[in-house]
């Protein structure tokens, strides 16, 4: 085996996969891709048909998508929503909530396992905020939170 499929091996642990079955085999070990055809770490081939949705619509590489990042990473690389904003998180939202059905007027941005907690936890403290403040159905048109212990 490689020294990368050795690491992987031991510093990974693979989503939605039986780990004694992974160990069992060397890892095919993906280096590049362009269009819907990735490529391994030992020149050989695949149609990505086990993609993400970005893949699917536009490919690996796509010139627009790729230039636009680098454009990005020359401003900056990241920067935490926590007690901050951006410009391009901004822009998009505003963008998001002009095509969004009526009444939705916030957008939420999240990694997807952390945003199922998050909505959870949200609508707990929602649906308990309602209920310490009487509020019913008809109250939820006021996109503002009811103020009590369980917002602040």
């Amino acid at each position: 085996m490689t020294s990368l499929a050795d690491k992987d091996h031991r510093y990974l642990w693979h989503p939605f996969t039986q780990m004694k079955d992974w160990l069992a085999e060397e890892p095919v070990i993906i280096e590049s891709g362009e269009g819907a055809m990735l490529r391994d770490t030992k020149g050989r081939e695949y149609l990505d048909a086990n993609s993400s949705i970005w893949t699917n619509l536009h490919g690996h590489r796509h010139p627009a998508i790729t230039q636009a990042i680098k454009d990005q990473l020359d401003q900056i690389a990241h920067s935490s929503f926590l007690g901050l904003s951006n410009a391009p998180a901004i822009q998009l939202a505003e963008k998001l909530v002009t095509i969004a059905p009526r009444g939705l007027t916030r957008v939420f941005y999240s990694v997807p396992f952390f945003a199922s907690i998050i909505v959870f936890q949200l609508s707990f403290i929602w649906t308990c905020a309602e209920i310490l403040d009487g509020r019913d159905e008809s109250d939820l048109a006021n996109d503002e939170p009811p103020r009590n212990d369980f917002t602040h």
